[in-house]
C-alpha cells in the first residue's frame, strides 16, 4: 500500500534519473505492472549506464521519486527485448542497425498509484519527445502493455501504417499476448 503524498509534492520536479533512484524506480515498477512484465534491478541499471540522458524520474519536493521514463535509442521496427541488459547499449544497436533507421523508444513509464491524476506520465513523455528532437530523430516507438493504447494515442503513438516484417510477432513474445508496437512522429 502507498501512503499519501506529502504537501511538499506539489513541487514536482523532472530530472535525469541516477543510480541512487533504481530502488524507488523498482519499488514502482513493482506496483504498476503485472509481475510478468517485471525487470531486474540489473537490466534497469545498465539501460541507466548506456541510455542515461534519456532516463528520469518525477519527484516530489521531498525528493520522493513518483514516476519514471527509460527511453534508449533503438532500431525502428526492433524493440529492445523485455529484461534484456544487452539491449540497454545504444552503440550496440547503431552498430548492429547500420543504416537502420534509429528512433527514441520509450521503453518503460510507470506512474507510482499514489501520483496519479497528476499529468507526470505526461510530463516524462513531452520531455521525451523533446530528447528525440534534440537528438535528430524523427519517430518514436514503444511497446504498449497492460491495455495502455489509449494513452499513448494521445500523443500521437499508433501501429505502423505498413506490414510488420516477418518474424516480428516474435520480438514481441516477452511483453505478453496484449502487446502492441506503436510509433509516432517526433514533431
Amino acid at each position: 500500500m502507498t501512503s499519501p503524498l506529502p504537501h511538499s509534492s506539489h513541487e514536482v520536479v523532472i530530472r535525469l534519473m541516477t543510480a541512487d533512484d533504481l530502488p524507488a524506480v523498482l519499488a514502482i515498477q513493482a506496483r504498476c505492472y503485472h509481475a510478468d512484465l517485471h525487470e531486474s534491478a540489473a537490466t534497469f541499471a545498465a539501460k541507466l549506464r548506456h541510455s542515461g540522458d534519456t532516463c528520469w524520474v518525477a519527484c516530489d519536493g521531498t525528493n520522493r521519486q513518483l514516476a519514471y521514463l527509460f527511453a534508449q535509442p533503438a532500431a525502428y521496427l526492433h524493440p529492445p527485448r523485455l529484461d534484456s541488459a544487452l539491449d540497454g547499449d545504444p552503440t550496440a544497436a547503431r552498430k548492429a542497425n547500420t543504416g537502420a533507421d534509429l528512433v527514441l523508444h520509450l521503453h518503460d513509464l510507470a506512474v507510482d498509484r499514489a501520483a496519479r491524476g497528476m499529468a507526470l506520465g505526461d510530463r516524462l513523455v513531452t520531455r521525451a519527445f523533446a530528447a528525440a528532437r534534440e537528438a535528430g530523430l524523427t519517430r518514436l516507438s514503444l511497446v504498449a502493455v497492460q491495455q495502455s493504447g489509449a494513452f499513448w494515442g494521445r500523443f500521437g503513438f499508433a501501429a505502423p501504417d505498413h506490414p510488420l516484417p516477418q518474424g516480428f510477432t516474435e520480438e514481441l513474445a516477452s511483453y505478453g499476448g496484449d502487446a502492441c508496437y506503436l510509433v509516432a512522429p517526433a514533431i
